[in-house]
């Protein structure tokens, strides 16, 4: 059993040490296009009110002694695959067909020259038919079916990264040993070539997971409330989220590393998650996180076409499908990976996780 949001989000921080000094790079601006997005918790309702949850498409994920998901998972998918991984533990990928069948793993943790010492991210080429997987000071490239290709050496401590037109993202978190910035672009030979995000923090660097796979190029962070979009080589503002009577608490930035956790557990407010973008819809996971109450979540589905509001409730249940949203398709289909519910539990009458497929309205 695998545990993906056992703990708050400001429980999982983690410091990366790290120095480079960037040549023949910039600081950028960041465009500003967005509107406003206002957080209605009064429009929420349970998810049992939601017919488009009740007839999910469950796919159980193939069980096999080489097969066996580890903790944290996460999805990426081409039109024929699944790539089941599990970032910080010592699994290999998982390659799955579109029923749930296991057809392979790929790679291996070590100090080889085609292992990793951790998974941080991957992301796929669906041309080439290859993985890059991210690692501590490294992209390792695979093909589908696990053969290794090449090992590229970096030097951007980085804990999740994409790669748009040619050019790579790589988000470091608060590390000021390393910059003053977060969100790095890069060309193909990993020279930063413009820097982003250099709000002031005190806060410890997170090992945070910004790019979800959707159509559109997105980023987050979880203590910030902008939605940024990346298009071609550029970086821009699409929405601000604002969250009435429920706003992070922006003194949090200020106050000592040591004494962030307690300021935090001592204040109501909600986080963005989970953001995925396609023509027709915005979602969006929020976390709230109360003192008074149990952790909520929240699956925010906006149509973009019509400007339709669905705000769904959900406990926090460890090991829920509910809690770990993973992809949205070009299709409307929203993927869920995790167990699924009964009697507000988890069931593990599978030991693998399934897929879990919602079709938005």
């Amino acid at each position: 059993m695998y545990n993906n949001y056992s703990k708050p989000v400001w429980q999982i921080f983690s410091v990366i040490l790290f120095t480079f000094s960037f040549i023949g790079c910039k600081e950028c601006k960041i465009i500003q296009t967005g509107t406003i997005l206002t957080f209605r918790k009064e429009l929420s309702k349970d998810i049992s009110n939601f017919d488009f949850f009740r007839e999910k498409i469950i796919i159980p994920l193939e069980i096999k002694e080489n097969a066996l998901v580890d903790n944290n998972p996460s999805i990426v998918k081409d039109g024929e695959y699944f790539f089941i991984y599990s970032r910080n533990t010592s699994s290999p990928i998982l390659r799955y067909d579109i029923n749930g069948n296991f057809i392979n793993s790929i790679g291996n943790k070590g100090v080889g020259p085609n292992e990793y010492t951790e998974i941080l991210d991957i992301i796929i080429d669906e041309k080439k038919q290859s993985l890059k997987v991210l690692s501590y000071n490294s992209i390792i490239h695979f093909s589908y079916d696990g053969m290794p290709i090449k090992n590229e050496k970096i030097d951007i401590p980085a804990s999740s990264f994409t790669s748009v037109n040619n050019y790579y993202w790589f988000y470091t978190g608060n590390d000021n040993s390393y910059s003053d910035n977060r969100l790095f672009q890069t060309d193909t030979n990993f020279n930063v070539i413009k820097k982003y995000l250099s709000e002031k923090s005190n806060m410890f660097p997170m090992m945070e997971y910004n790019f979800k796979q959707s159509p559109y190029n997105t980023f987050r962070e979880s203590f910030y409330n902008n939605i940024y979009c990346i298009k071609e080589d550029t970086l821009s503002i699409s929405y601000t989220v604002k969250f009435p009577d429920m706003e992070f608490p922006a003194e949090a930035h200020n106050i000592s590393p040591m004494e962030v956790i307690e300021y935090l557990g001592q204040h109501h407010y909600a986080l963005i998650m989970c953001y995925l973008e396609n023509d027709n819809y915005i979602y969006m996971q929020v976390s709230e996180n109360n003192i008074a109450s149990k952790q909520l979540f929240y699956h925010w589905i906006i149509n973009k076409k019509n400007g339709e509001e669905y705000v769904i409730n959900t406990d926090f249940i460890i090991d829920s499908y509910l809690i770990s949203p993973q992809i949205l398709s070009n299709d409307n289909k929203l993927y869920f990976l995790g167990y699924l519910i009964e009697d507000e539990k988890a069931v593990y009458s599978n030991e693998n996780p399934s897929i879990v497929i919602i079709n938005l309205p």
